[in-house]
């Protein structure tokens, strides 16, 4: 069912390929592959949020409005989910990435009205025509009205 509401949405180009659900929402990512006559340019992904239900749609990620509703359902009883699915799931909807390193483990601590996750995440960087990862350490911070904040930090190349 999920994939009879992405496809429609696709471009010759694009391939999608579902990732995992929580609750009524599902995650498709998709994959935009170049021009083939142009070199040197990767693919773009980009993840988007099926919400199911009476009437199934589409919503393109990151999504404030989607990130606050799913912030306001989970905080009261976060355990509803595994602190991996709570953390992969609301960056997905605030930043349109679940790229998030298993080390240091990725933290969720919801106290005194503010909701703080501290992950770390690998960056492309490039320099003087060579890529390379940068390991940047981020801070979702969450308000008690759902609004968020994304603060990162570069900690150095992330392959050494």
């Amino acid at each position: 069912m999920v994939m009879s509401i992405v496809d429609p949405t696709l471009n010759a180009n694009q391939k999608a390929y579902p990732r995992y659900k929580v609750g009524n929402l599902a995650f498709v990512e998709v994959i935009t592959m170049p021009d083939p006559r142009i070199r040197d340019v990767d693919a773009t992904r980009q993840n988007v949020a099926i919400i199911l239900g009476e009437n199934p749609h589409l919503v393109a990620l990151p999504d404030k409005a989607l990130f606050a509703h799913f912030a306001k359902n989970i905080r009261p009883n976060p355990d509803m989910l595994e602190v991996g699915d709570r953390i992969r799931t609301a960056l997905l909807l605030a930043t349109d990435s679940d790229s998030c390193e298993d080390e240091p483990t990725p933290t969720w601590t919801d106290a005194e009205g503010t909701l703080t996750i501290h992950y770390h995440r690998k960056v492309s960087s490039s320099r003087i025509g060579r890529a390379y990862p940068i390991l940047q350490a981020c801070t979702l911070t969450v308000d008690a009205n759902q609004d968020f904040t994304l603060e990162c930090t570069n900690r150095g190349r992330g392959d050494m």
